[in-house]
């Protein structure tokens, strides 16, 4: 399980957010990240504009976390881009892999090449 940045407990004027603020710092106690930082809990009330430069203080403190840590987990370019990236290699090498795979992207390759099969629309 992926641990956030930082975590928001809005509407923070309404009745619970204490119980909430101790049960995210038990379950925060529990794990413990590979780059050593310490999310931290900001209580907002937004339709106030409460919390708003607290909120905005814990994400640059981060993010100067980030740029200073040799450690730091890099988020990904776009959500998922990683993961994706990673799947689509290690499909990719599984097919390489296979017995004739090799030998059809010749043919297939040699049919582009002398225009009988059009690469974009088979």
């Amino acid at each position: 399980m992926e641990i956030g940045d930082v975590f928001v407990i809005n509407k923070a004027d309404r009745e619970g957010v204490l119980r909430t603020q101790k049960e995210l710092d038990a379950l925060l106690s529990l794990a413990h990240r590979p780059d050593m930082w310490m999310p931290p809990i900001i209580k907002t009330v937004a339709t106030e504009n409460k919390g708003l430069e607290d909120l905005s203080a814990a994400i640059q403190t981060y993010f100067e976390f980030q740029s200073t840590n040799e450690h730091a987990e890099r988020a990904p370019l776009s959500p998922n881009g990683d993961r994706t990236n990673s799947v689509r290699e290690r499909l990719l090498s599984d097919l390489m892999s296979q017995t004739g795979v090799r030998e059809m992207i010749d043919d297939l390759a040699k049919q582009v090449a002398s225009k009988e099969t059009d690469p974009i629309r088979p």
